[in-house]
């Protein structure tokens, strides 16, 4: 038997996008990802997390840059 090890030998777009762009821009893209996720999630699921729909859409409709106290630090 034997192991074979994959070895990536491009580096992602995420990670080079990374390198080009400061933290809090990064945080803030994935901030909207996730809202826009937490909008498109059916009832069920939103009653699961303990959310209703009104405010999942309305944590959907924050701007990116509308952030968590602590980020800001």
């Amino acid at each position: 038997m034997s192991i074979s090890v994959y070895h990536a030998t491009q580096k992602s777009t995420a990670s080079g996008i990374s390198r080009l762009l400061p933290g809090a821009i990064i945080k803030m893209f994935a901030l909207a990802r996730q809202r826009r996720a937490l909008d498109e999630l059916p009832d069920h699921l939103l009653e699961d997390i303990g959310k209703t729909r009104v405010e999942a859409a309305k944590e959907a409709a924050r701007a990116p840059w509308d952030v968590p106290a602590y980020w800001r630090g």
